[in-house]
């Protein structure tokens, strides 16, 4: 993430390069001298389409700016099923699950904090923090543009959990578990269903009131499968902030 007070100016905005280039330029500049430096984006890009299974080519690509690739199995190969078939380059089976003494098709991971188990008998809401609509990561909430045109992060609370917890809509809310908090504004609407709370994230932790974000209240476990992060696997409570 780059800093508030390394932003480019405005009038720099045309100076942004593709990453092509940008190796292109690296290359130059150390004295690298593999021909892959100096092929340009079309050549790239015909090299990719060169022996393609459905025969296209760039020519058609331009002019009709698609192209629908034939490979065999008919218009939706999986109309009937069959996407559990192994291949090469995607084994639906995967080896690593057999090692660890699981079976590939019926291993289940089951939640860490259900509703009524664990954290889940304290904790009533379930956090979910999904991309908001104008950032795609925290680089694009740096944008003066683009923040300015979302600047407050929010909390989204469906009406019968507001009701409970005495919150209005726009009022100061206080989102917590065992972890931490973060306090943001709310937003009392159905477009959260009922016991989940969705709080947006993108905003950079000196946007939230305090310092600190919905990862303030994440846990820091794994999934047994994989080992993946459990970022919406999150049991939390609101209340009215002080």
């Amino acid at each position: 993430m780059v800093p508030r007070a390394y932003q480019r100016p405005p009038g720099a905005a045309g100076e942004a390069k593709p990453n092509t280039e940008v190796f292109r330029l690296l290359a130059v500049r150390l004295g690298l001298e593999d021909p892959c430096f100096s092929e340009t984006d079309e050549q790239l890009a015909a090299a990719i389409l060169e022996g393609s299974p459905g025969g296209v080519s760039l020519e058609e690509l331009r002019s009709r700016g698609f192209a629908k690739v034939d490979v065999g199995q008919a218009a939706a190969p999986h109309a009937e099923g069959g996407s559990r078939r192994p291949t090469a380059s995607c084994p639906s089976r995967p080896t690593w699950l057999a090692g660890a003494g699981l079976d590939p098709l019926h291993a289940y991971d089951p939640p860490a904090e259900a509703a009524g188990a664990g954290p889940g008998e304290r904790y009533p809401l379930a956090l979910i923090t999904p991309k908001t609509h104008l950032f795609l990561n925290s680089t694009f909430a740096n944008q003066a543009r683009q923040h300015s045109a979302q600047p407050d992060p929010y909390v989204v609370v469906h009406p019968d959990d507001a009701a409970v917890r005495g919150l209005a809509d726009g009022a100061r809310a206080r989102v917590f578990n065992d972890r931490g908090s973060f306090v943001c504004t709310s937003r009392v609407s159905d477009d959260a269903p009922p016991g989940v709370v969705v709080s947006p994230t993108g905003w950079w932790s000196e946007d939230y009131e305090g310092g600190a974000g919905p990862q303030a209240t994440t846990s820091q476990e794994l999934t047994a499968l994989g080992a993946a992060p459990v970022f919406n696997d999150n049991r939390v409570e609101m209340e009215r902030a002080g």
